[in-house]
């Protein structure tokens, strides 16, 4: 690809090169050079215009420099603001640049001692390359479509605060959040034409593509207040978010009927549709206090409630339409595992409890000690109807036509854990510092889930299974961090840390995995340990103000015990690592 960039810009500078024209150079660029010389400005507006001349691959030019190659003009750059009153600023930021679809409007209005309003709207393109892959031995590279791609953001926002010092503080924003437009995507079709077009020898280098429309509305309220010795929140977010996207791949594409395991052309594409919606509400609250100079105590509770609702298909087919095919039986090219699914309907709660305790004790100087306590309870529901075709034709029976089987899945979880750590960090020691870390955690949960065919009709069902879990985990580390100079840190750290996992499957019906089976993955599966001792060092240093380097080593030992369903319990895997 050869370019050429070719930008103009107009800015106050090029104003300042224009009048040194007229009254002189020298002594304009020496008005230039004097900084006590050069003008401020408090309000001020930029425009900038830009052209590429560009020959070659015009969607990776674009995507690489994220820059529209047909140009660009439009306010670069605008900022105002005004004294209102005594109290009360006004300040507006801008741009508008049509072209780059790059556009922003920010109001903000502070009244000193009480509060402000917020209002902007922002927008930006950005772009993709939507070809597929160069495959150098045969010179391939294929395209389906305009791989001029680009995707559309956007945010539309409204905040007001009411924050008067040593009162109750009140925050309000909403969010609108959009993407909409067409991107790449790594999930490429596959080709034989890479290999052969008389084997059946493929290779993922076909172009594909994504297709988005989503949006997002966020409501947050917080209601706050910050004393000397406490301070509390109490917040709430409500999030609704609504996707209907799509994956856009093509298979086989152009190939003749010799290069299949059939007699007809393996040319087909497929449309896979994600549409989802969802409903989040959090509710938090935290409390800090101070009782002394030496002891603060911090407390927070959050419930957060997901409520999701999905629709979607996956349709295999070679009609007309080319991507988002309609689905049919007996499409002409329909291969062996051109499975899908249909008319899918789905609905998944999850609620969440999280609450926390830490405290912060400074029993000397020198001593910092935090003890902790989390503890987190979730549920999860879940259920789904869909529409599966499967059993397509095969070389030995090529007009057969697809079996359709109407599937629902439940499945529920439980889970909870406890978690317990003590942190203490002693200063004493000159350009030395000494952490001791304790952490302790627990783990329990329950599992169901079922599948049946043909519910209310055959009601056959293919799964059930019913399980537990205990997981215990502990973790012991010191870590001693050497300053030998400004800039450069030489940390060396010993850690132990310990998994026990116990798993019960209470029912295991399986159609092909029945309880007598030797085939019970993974149900056969009742205990798993992990023991690990690491010994790491880590340096460092920052060689410039921007730049920072950072190596570090670790020996490591891991130490893996299982047992499984009718055998003993015993070391499976030991292993050193040097990383």
């Amino acid at each position: 690809m050869n370019t050429t960039a070719f930008l103009h810009t107009l800015r106050r500078p090029l104003l300042v090169l224009a009048g040194a024209s007229l009254l002189g150079l020298p002594g304009a660029l020496s008005a230039q050079t004097d900084k006590a010389k050069e003008p401020t400005y408090e309000n001020y507006i930029d425009f900038s215009a830009g052209y590429n001349l560009q020959s070659g691959d015009r969607p990776g030019f674009q995507k690489g420099l994220l820059l529209n190659k047909e140009g660009f003009g439009g306010i670069g750059d605008l900022f105002y603001t005004s004294q209102l009153n005594n109290a009360t600023t006004l300040k507006l930021r801008g741009r508008a640049l049509p072209g780059n679809e790059d556009y922003l409007l920010d109001l903000d209005i502070t009244k000193d001692e009480f509060g402000y309003l917020k209002f902007g709207y922002k927008s930006f393109r950005v772009w993709y390359d939507g070809s597929g892959k160069f495959y150098p031995p045969n010179m391939l590279l294929v395209q389906l479509y305009d791989e001029d791609l680009h995707l559309d953001r956007g945010n539309l926002w409204f905040e007001a605060g009411y924050v008067p010092a040593d009162k109750v503080n009140f925050v309000l924003r909403y969010d609108l959040l959009t993407r909409k437009g067409k991107k790449d995507t790594l999930f490429l079709g596959d080709s034989a034409l890479a290999v052969s077009p008389v084997t059946v020898a493929a290779r993922g280098v076909l172009p594909a593509f994504r297709a988005l429309d989503e949006k997002r509305h966020v409501l947050k309220a917080t209601l706050s207040k910050q004393s000397e010795k406490t301070g509390w929140q109490i917040a709430s977010t409500l999030d609704k978010a609504e996707l209907d996207n799509s994956y856009n791949v093509r298979r086989r594409y152009n190939e003749p009927a010799s290069s299949s395991t059939r007699n007809v052309s393996p040319d087909r594409l497929f449309t896979l549709k994600d549409g989802t919606e969802t409903d989040l509400f959090a509710l938090r609250g935290s409390v800090s206090t101070k009782i002394n100079e030496n002891l603060s105590v911090n407390t927070a509770i959050s419930r957060t409630t997901i409520d999701t609702t999905l629709h979607g298909s996956r349709i295999v087919g070679n009609g007309p339409g080319g991507y988002d095919p309609v689905f049919d039986a007996a499409f002409t090219n329909r291969q062996s595992r051109d499975e899908g699914y249909l008319h899918l309907t789905g609905e998944t709660e999850t609620k969440q409890t999280v609450a926390t305790i830490n405290a912060l004790y400074r029993p000397t100087e020198f001593w910092s000690i935090i003890p902790a306590v989390r503890f987190e309870k979730r549920t999860t529901l879940a259920e789904s109807d869909f529409e599966e075709p499967n059993n397509a034709p095969s070389a030995s029976n090529p007009t057969a036509l697809l079996i359709q089987e109407e599937i629902a899945v439940h499945s529920e979880n439980d889970w909870k854990l406890n978690s317990q750590s003590l942190d203490a960090r002693y200063t004493g020691f000159k350009n030395w510092t000494v952490n001791f870390k304790a952490e302790h955690e627990q783990n329990t949960g329950d599992i169901a889930e079922t599948q049946i065919v043909e519910p209310g009709i055959l009601n056959t069902i293919r799964i059930q299974r019913v399980g537990n879990f205990e997981i215990e985990t502990q973790k012991y580390s010191a870590t001693a961090n050497w300053y030998p100079k400004a800039g450069t840190t030489v940390a060396v750290q010993y850690y132990f840390k310990a998994r026990q996992s116990d798993f019960g499957a209470t029912l295991d019906n399986i159609a092909v995995n029945t309880p007598t089976s030797g085939n019970r993955y993974p149900a056969y599966i009742t205990n798993m340990d992990w023991e690990t001792n690491d010994l790491n060092v880590r340096l460092s240093w920052r060689a410039a103000s921007n730049l920072r380097l950072v190596t570090r080593y670790d020996f490591q030992g891991t130490t893996v015990r299982v047992q499984e369903a009718g055998l003993p319990f015993d070391e499976a895997s030991e292993r050193k690592s040097h990383i």
